[in-house]
């Protein structure tokens, strides 16, 4: 088994260890002892070198990518053609770039297109993409590891739901 896969189980369980402890049934096939093996690899690899750079890479992304998003969103509202959204498009691109972002725009499967029929729709997702992006920030500002992080997305999904 790989560390990746090793990882991923044991994130699943340390997720429904509080669900197991309340439980009375014996179905889980897991000892107490394998359970706490389990929370410790996690949390040795929470705190592994990768895991904290991957995690501080996350946190400074993320006021970089909410600025390029807002930067995008306000250069499209000006825009009335497929041209002027394309200067758009490559704008972006470079503030991203400019940014350090991984954002690729060049590589984008759908392409993007920019209408009448279109316009309201992009920039209402924008607007909503924006908005969530504010609301978490703060608790990704206080995010001390990549679960805090984690945890701040989930919790997102929860409240949009």
């Amino acid at each position: 088994m790989t560390q990746a896969v090793k990882f991923l189980t044991l994130l699943s369980l340390l997720v429904l260890m509080p669900v197991m402890a309340q439980s009375k049934s014996t179905d889980f096939n897991m000892s107490e002892v394998e359970l706490e093996q389990g929370a410790m690899f996690i949390q040795q690899m929470m705190n592994s070198p990768q895991a904290k750079a991957k995690f501080q890479q996350e946190k400074d992304q993320m006021p970089k990518m909410l600025k390029m998003m807002k930067s995008f969103a306000s250069c499209l509202e000006g825009c009335s053609s497929q041209k002027d959204a394309d200067r758009c498009v490559e704008k972006a691109s470079k503030l991203s770039q400019k940014l350090g972002l991984d954002e690729d725009f060049s590589d984008d499967e759908d392409p993007f297109i920019w209408d009448e029929n279109t316009k309201e729709q992009v920039l209402a997702e924008f607007q909503e993409n924006i908005q969530r992006v504010e609301q978490i920030m703060p608790c990704i500002e206080k995010a001390e590891n990549m679960m805090d992080i984690m945890k701040c997305n989930q919790d997102m999904e929860q409240f949009s739901e």
